[in-house]
């Protein structure tokens, strides 16, 4: 309407506004194309895409923030040339690694499944630098007074550098959550079953 009455920005035809189609797609799993009857499973896809991306980004950021951590506040040997490795790793395209997903997968028994699309995501180096930058900031005075008190890595690492790290974690679950949706789709191109919505829609 507006492309050819352009002194209103409203439609003029109100009555063909409706949600019929939002009701149809959400209560029908079976709609009829071109004579032949389609299967359309979406509450299937969003159930999929909803395990795929919490239960992909709570996984990720477990390790990511454990890795980060021992990083930043643990000595070890090689170090930095381990770290300077996976910052290295940052300039390989993704797609070059699809190969090698799907065949990993396949040893594992999980493709096909939705642990197939989760575990390729968990391999991820930028949410893990990105992390790792933020802990840098936290003083090391924290650290030392805490393992003086007698606190373990793990006590450390959830009372003292996870609070500090919320705001760190929920920036980067947003990137990761949007990130496992799309990064894992060649492995579920052939299994019907495990499709996601963004692919299917």
């Amino acid at each position: 309407d507006f492309m050819y009455h352009t002194d209103s920005f409203l439609p003029s035809n109100w009555d063909a506004f409706t949600f019929e189609g939002y009701s149809e797609l959400f209560s029908k799993t079976e709609f009829v194309k071109e004579n032949a009857n389609e299967w359309y499973p979406i509450w299937n896809w969003l159930f999929n895409s909803l395990i795929v991306a919490l239960g992909g980004t709570l996984l990720y950021l477990i390790i990511a923030s454990l890795a980060a951590y021992a990083f930043v506040f643990l000595d070890f040997k090689y170090k930095d040339a381990i770290f300077g490795v996976l910052i290295a790793t940052l300039v390989i395209p993704g797609i070059i690694s699809t190969t090698p997903q799907l065949i990993n997968m396949n040893m594992l028994n999980a493709y096909k499944s939705l642990w197939g699309l989760v575990l390729p995501g968990l391999g991820g180096v930028y949410g893990l630098y990105l992390i790792r930058q933020f802990l840098v900031s936290i003083p090391k005075d924290l650290i030392e007074n805490a393992r003086m008190d007698g606190a373990s890595n793990l006590e450390i690492f959830f009372k003292v550098v996870l609070p500090l790290g919320k705001s760190a974690l929920y920036v980067q679950g947003l990137y990761i959550a949007d990130n496992i949706l799309i990064m894992a789709e060649p492995i579920s191109l052939e299994a019907d079953s495990i499709v996601k919505f963004p692919k299917a829609s």
